[in-house]
């Protein structure tokens, strides 16, 4: 459809009296809303290890504690230094010193996690590849790829950004996708990496008036969400509109674009760091919701509705201790750990400094519970005796009730 025509689909339905009662009554329902879309019954504690990726081109392995009743520290993490360990892809550096390899994105997918770069090379190339986490973590595939030429913004310069970020998968296939304009997939065969083409989505979006493009597979590798945010020219200022599509993934994995339902969030920079701006999110074990991180506020997604409703209400959660990247749910999706970045330094030599941590969110109840928990420069400190400007991004991994 048109941009105009679909922007008054969803602005009368953001607006319109029985759209704002409907709202309303979700809001008020609060946690019956949000508990609706879970597994009964609730455990005690939970564990598990989660990978968080980074800009200096290796991921924190951090094993992870969670304990709900304790409301002012739910969450222990062990990392490097901290009896876990650093998963390197890694060391090459462009000349300013900062890595080629900025990683925003990672997909485990049994003993393999896969991931891909943020930033080209030094040559202008992306890079994506695998690694084995039952040998020792190596890294067993590095492929170099051009950036695809429809991709003008941000181009191939030296550490051009930003590219790959989130990603999807299915049994057969690893799709990260871009955050460039124009915005692409790139569908990856599991069994060949060096197999892989590029998907663009122009045919499903209205225009090329956007910023930013991510996006997940369900369990089940059926359906895949992607996600962009509208701005008034291309990679341009976002408009508070953020478009959810919902595609088939079966479709996807042989090239092909089939819309299965589309929804709309909002959101108006009121939240920490004061920009709503849609990253990454995932899906419940059972494929009955999707956990959206926003910048400034999350939302909890109504997977099985073909409007994608927001079950914490259309502008989602403000409530948060940072910058929103991404979540990842229990795997009984009654909890989730959002990956947030900060700036908690008040020394004046390390106040412009972010840290990247984790945080625990009560999806039933629909609120954040204990302050962020540091897993970048917990160990940076210790490792190298200084805060570094930490950027983390996407994780993934398992966490089980104990």
């Amino acid at each position: 459809m048109t941009r105009s025509i679909w922007h008054d689909t969803f602005r009368g339905r953001r607006h319109g009296p029985a759209a704002m009662v409907a709202a309303g009554a979700a809001l008020m329902a609060g946690a019956a809303v949000i508990a609706g879309a879970v597994t009964a019954g609730e455990a005690s504690k939970y564990t598990g290890k989660v990978y968080v990726a980074g800009h200096g081109g290796h991921v924190a392995e951090v094993a992870v504690t969670i304990d709900p009743a304790n409301t002012e520290a739910p969450l222990a993490v062990k990392t490097l230094m901290q009896d876990g360990a650093k998963l390197t892809v890694s060391m090459k550096k462009h000349a300013n010193g900062s890595s080629q390899y900025k990683l925003h994105d990672v997909r485990v997918d049994g003993d393999t996690l896969y991931w891909s770069t943020y930033n080209t090379d030094v040559d202008g190339n992306l890079h994506y590849g695998a690694v084995d986490l039952a040998d020792g973590n190596k890294v067993t595939t590095d492929i170099a790829v051009p950036v695809d030429p429809r991709a003008t913004k941000p181009g191939t310069k030296p550490d051009a950004m930003p590219y790959y970020c989130a990603s999807g998968q299915t049994e057969g296939y690893f799709m990260p996708m871009t955050m460039s304009n124009e915005a692409y997939i790139t569908v990856i065969d599991k069994k060949d990496l060096e197999k892989s083409f590029n998907v663009f989505l122009d045919s499903v979006l209205p225009d090329a008036n956007y910023k930013f493009l991510h996006g997940a597979t369900d369990p089940t590798g059926s359906r895949f969400l992607a996600v962009v945010n509208l701005s008034d020219v291309p990679q341009g200022r976002i408009t508070g509109e953020h478009l959810m599509i919902m595609l088939d993934a079966k479709a996807l994995e042989q090239g092909r674009l089939v819309k299965l339902g589309e929804g709309l969030l909002f959101g108006d920079g009121s939240g920490p760091f004061g920009a709503s701006i849609t990253f990454r999110s995932a899906w419940s074990a059972d494929g009955s919701k999707i956990l959206m991180s926003g910048g400034d506020r999350v939302w909890v997604i109504d997977a099985n509705d073909p409007d994608l409703q927001a079950l914490n209400g259309i502008e989602g959660d403000v409530n948060i201790g940072g910058q929103s990247h991404d979540m990842l749910p229990t795997s009984d999706g009654r909890y989730a750990l959002i990956t947030v970045r900060t700036k908690p330094y008040s020394d004046p030599g390390d106040a412009d400094k972010m840290d990247g941590a984790l945080q625990v969110y009560d999806v039933v109840n629909g609120r954040a519970i204990g302050e962020p928990v540091s897993v970048c420069n917990a160990c940076h400190k210790q490792a190298m005796g200084a805060n570094l400007n930490a950027v983390l991004c996407g994780l993934d991994g398992r966490v089980t009730p104990l």
